[in-house]
């Protein structure tokens, strides 16, 4: 029988039990009373079992030495005796939120939704998991046990390598434990102490289970591998996607000597050296969109599936609570209708679809699935829709939970619908100057002021009406100085204003299918045309109904666009202001030091180092 662990120790208090399941130890959520910033900070403790306090000490050592990467999970502290003298050992280390949320936990959400996990996203975790080997690997480090349940994802989609009990070290005199050998790497059988190439087969084994939701033993692998084509012919079977079969049987070769390098992995994951691709929709026409490069910024962007009998079937978006959804930061980026028709290959070749909602699997010939790019208000929503969202956090104090139960409050969604965050990714193309000086929307609108519709723009603005008129759903505003204003509104205080030189984003339809012949993670949501007539100044003129006099007014309020103010980057701004106080204090203590010494500090004339500096917010 184990003692009753002391709850509180320190400033710190022990919370909920997140695992117990393993052999060595457990873990629990906690908290950490600082004196600044007044409030509790939470972390993650690990307490060994009896008998296993040296591993857990090794563990320790081996985190703090890896510490400083941002794939790798951070190190605290190490506490000797949790409770007193001889008490348990105790581990310390940051928090990673959504708690348990791993990459098999990733791919069980997606498997629900009917839908699979984008490559981009593959992609975007892979590159991650990279960066954590490389680390490793410059430390001096073998995992060795990289597999899906020690790869944790927080909410921004950023990547944590973790749990390494059966890491080896020579630097540290570290010694190798037996790995887990149904998975493991093929010369670990033969040398126990595993090199980079032996973790390279690990970032494989992820590839696999988020591809195909299974972890792979690895006589399996070896298995497929002996017969020529095997491999890829399995990777087919399963309905992995082509642009991910040849890079897993790179990762996955049980040869170590011709299993892919870290540099080739990156490569495939098109990030080294990132350069935006321009869009082939042919002719001078591809000049018009180019890809954004996504990864500059990740924004928050979520999927759900209305349910089977979901309430309002057949009623239009607006109906469903679409203003109030809209006031409280929401924008609706996409909907697939009939989404749960799948491509499928008969073993003639022949294509057809298959509902993976039928127990009978029925079939089609053609493809039922109709895609809304740009929904609005009239756009008709059907139970088992898929629809793609955006949040725009409104200030620093949203919650973001709050902003989710709203969603789902509103659209009715079932308590076991999932609300999943996805990573989307862009086309961007570059507003043209008579588009400058004008918000997205109409000039009347919905004001949650007046709870009714009114005027929404300023005089002397332009309004665009960019939905309703040119079909473009704008997922972004990039501006000048790089800035991006993620989901805006269809108002100037929703961030929906156009100013010269400003970028738009629009998202790109995500792979629709697990489709060996499918090249590329998305495709573009709009056409080259679309884009065409919002630029070009006659089509322009021709969409939203100009006439002489009205253009002659159009094109004095475009000339007369107000100068862009420069603000703080939204995402620093707490922290800049958090600054500001740190040195506002410094400062004080600074004075009342010399004042009591007879002494003024000199006039102070640079701005960078004045406290007062930072609180220049526009």
């Amino acid at each position: 029988m184990l003692k009753e662990r002391v709850r509180t120790w320190g400033s710190y208090t022990i919370g909920n039990t997140l695992s117990d399941n393993g052999a060595e130890k457990v873990i629990h959520d906690a908290t950490l009373e600082e004196p600044i910033p007044f409030k509790p900070s939470k972390w993650v403790v690990a307490f060994s079992k009896p008998g296993h306090e040296t591993n857990l000490r090794s563990e320790a050592v081996l985190i703090e030495h890896l510490s400083g990467h941002s794939n790798v999970l951070q190190f605290k502290e190490f506490i000797q005796d949790w409770g007193g003298v001889r008490g348990d050992h105790c581990l310390v280390t940051e928090i990673v939120e959504p708690l348990g949320y791993d990459a098999f936990e990733l791919y069980l959400q997606w498997q629900q939704t009917g839908r699979p996990l984008s490559m981009a996203q593959l992609r975007h975790y892979i590159h991650q998991l990279c960066g954590a080997i490389e680390h490793l690997q410059a430390r001096g480090v073998v995992h060795r046990d990289v597999k899906a349940e020690n790869v944790l994802i927080d909410s921004k989609h950023n990547l944590k390598l973790i749990d390494f009990g059966l890491s080896t070290c020579p630097q540290l005199k570290i010694a190798p434990q037996l790995p887990d050998l149904a998975y493991a790497a093929p010369e670990l059988f033969q040398n126990p102490k595993g090199s980079i190439s032996s973790d390279i087969w690990g970032i494989g084994i992820v590839l696999f289970l988020l591809t195909v939701g299974q972890q792979p033993r690895t006589r399996s692998i070896q298995k497929y591998f002996r017969k020529p084509g095997g491999f890829v012919a399995w990777m087919k079977s399963l309905g992995v996607h082509a642009d991910a079969q040849s890079c897993m049987e790179g990762l996955l070769n049980p040869d170590p000597k011709r299993r892919w390098s870290l540099k080739k992995i990156k490569e495939w994951c098109g990030l080294e050296p990132w350069a935006p691709r321009r869009l082939t929709i042919g002719g001078a026409d591809a000049a018009l969109l180019d890809r954004w490069p996504y990864r500059h910024g990740i924004p928050q962007a979520f999927c759900a599936r209305l349910p089977t009998d979901w309430y309002k079937d057949g009623e239009k978006l607006s109906t469903c609570g679409l203003n109030v959804l809209s006031s409280a930061g929401m924008l609706v980026l996409l909907v697939i209708q009939n989404g749960e028709w799948k491509k499928r290959y008969k073993p003639s070749g022949e294509v057809h679809y298959v509902n993976m909602d039928d127990s009978s699997q029925s079939t089609r010939a053609k493809s039922p699935v109709n895609l809304v790019t740009s929904p609005d208000g009239d756009t008709i929503l059907h139970s088992r829709d898929f629809i793609y969202f955006g949040l725009r956090l409104l200030d620093e104090d949203t919650k973001l939970d709050e902003l989710l139960e709203l969603i789902r409050t509103s659209l009715r969604l079932s308590e076991d619908a999932q609300i999943i965050r996805f990573l989307p990714e862009f086309d961007v193309f570059t507003f043209p100057p008579h588009c400058a000086n004008a918000i997205l929307g109409d000039h009347m609108g919905y004001r949650r002021d007046l709870n009714k519709m009114g005027k929404i723009s300023d005089d002397g603005q332009n309004a665009l009406n960019v939905r309703q008129k040119f079909k473009i759903n704008i997922a972004g505003i990039v501006r000048t100085d790089g800035a991006v204003d993620w989901f805006p509104g269809a108002e100037k205080s929703k961030n929906g204003y156009v100013y010269n030189g400003d970028r738009a984003l629009v998202m790109r339809v995500p792979q629709m299918d697990l489709d060996p012949e499918f090249g590329d993670s998305s495709t573009p949501a709009m056409s080259a045309m679309k884009v065409e007539t919002l630029i070009v100044p006659e089509c322009f003129r021709t969409a939203l109904e100009l006439d002489d006099e009205r253009w002659a007014e159009w094109t004095s309020n475009y000339r007369a666009t107000p100068q862009r103010s420069t603000a703080l980057p939204r995402a620093s701004l707490c922290h800049m202001l958090k600054d500001f106080d740190k040195k506002a204090r410094a400062l004080e203590k600074t004075k009342t030091q010399q004042l009591d010494g007879g002494n003024l500090p000199p006039q102070n004339t640079r701005g960078e180092d004045s406290c007062w500096s930072y609180c220049v917010i526009t």
